[in-house]
Formats: C-alpha cells, structure tokens, sequence
C-alpha cells in the first residue's frame, strides 16, 4: 500500500512526489497547493471550479483524507479550519511529524478514525468523502452512510460515488448481491437528507460521480 513521504526544499515539501499516487507540492510561504500524482491531479480538476467558493470561510472535513492533498487546498482556498480523516496512519505519519504551529499547517488537523466509529463526534461547515462509499457499504447500508455524512456535514457535502462498473467496485464479492447499490439509490437516498442534491462532474475515472448536496 502507499505510504506518505516527504521530501523538505527550502520553501518546499514534495509530498508522496515519487508514488504518482497522491502526490503534491505544498509551497510552505505561499500556501499554494499544487497536484503532481496523476489520480489528484485529476481529482483536482474535477473539483476546482467550485471548491474555493465552497470552502471559503469554512471549517473543512475530509473523510478517507488519504495523503491530505484536499487539506492544504481548502486552506490555500481560505477554510478557516481543515481536518483530515483517515482508517491508513502510514498514509499521513510523516505529514503529521513535520506539521508544525506556524503557517498554514498550523490549522490543520490529523486523526485517525474507522468510518463511522467517532466520527458522530465530528461536525465541521463543509464535508468531502472522495473513494469511500464502496469501502464501507454493505457493512453500512446507503441509509445509514448518509445519515453519517449528513450530522458530520453542517452546510454542504461533496460525495463521490463509484458506481458498478468502477473496477474497484467490480472486485467488491458482494456486487451480485446487492443490486440494491446503484446511482439511482444513492441519488434518492441523497435527497431524504439534503435538500439540495446535483452532480458536480467525473472523478479520477468516468466510473465515478462526484456530487455537492447542501442542506
């Protein structure tokens, strides 16, 4: 599995830089908070056009934070707060290690939390769940997934949802047994928590749907 480097320039880190996985550039004068692995590069573009204006202003969640890309672009993009969520410590061990109180690492947060677990106990303006849904389904069926995000989600939730022919999902052993898991559950069960439910764009892969759902 991946796990998060970092590689310390004069103004710089490279992040995860030589995985391709999730790898970005964070320039520690600036803020500003640049994709290099191919799947956050793509993420990233899938997001930028409403990201900012969403985050702005916000205390900011991520669930399944992976090497914590989103985190330091919802503080270059003015989140007052960013918090980050992830089941894999390896993933950010060496990214919590060097975060220290000064610049925009200083309010940024680590934890390490199974969905759903404590995440009752998290409750921030702005929530992203990028990659999880069909980790934790049918554990949790879509009901109860968003009966989660929506008490963790205070303002606004943006979802992605890999549908059945993501070849994540196709690997899953319980696909053929849950017909129940489709796009159009997913958008129904969406809208009995939020009011206001749209597609956004295509994740890393034309499998997967990103959404923003506000209450």
């Amino acid at each position: 599995m991946p796990t998060t480097n970092i590689i310390t320039l004069e103004d710089d880190w490279l992040v995860s830089a030589d995985t391709n996985y999730q790898g970005y550039r964070v320039n520690l004068g600036t803020g500003e908070t640049i994709p290099t692995g191919k799947r956050v590069i793509r993420k990233w573009a899938a997001l930028e056009g409403i990201f900012p204006e969403i985050v702005r202003g916000k205390t900011f969640l991520d669930i399944g934070c992976a090497q914590g890309f989103f985190l330091f672009k919802a503080l270059e993009c003015g989140a007052e707060w960013a918090t980050g969520v992830e089941r894999r410590e390896s993933y950010y061990r060496a990214l919590k290690k060097h975060l220290t109180p000064k610049g925009p690492t200083g309010c940024l947060t680590l934890l390490n939390k199974a969905f759903p677990g404590q995440m009752s106990l998290l409750h921030e303006d702005v929530v992203l769940c990028l990659s999880l849904i069909h980790h934790v389904f049918p554990t949790y069926g879509l009901d109860q997934i968003f009966w989660h995000l929506a008490y963790c989600a205070g303002e606004t939730l943006l979802v992605e949802y890999p549908g059945r022919a993501d070849k994540m999902v196709q690997r899953k052993p319980w696909l053929e047994q849950h017909p129940e898991y489709n796009k159009e559950a997913f958008e129904e069960t969406a809208k009995a928590y939020f009011g206001k439910v749209g597609f956004v764009n295509l994740g890393h892969h034309n499998t997967r749907w990103i959404y923003r759902m506000d209450k």
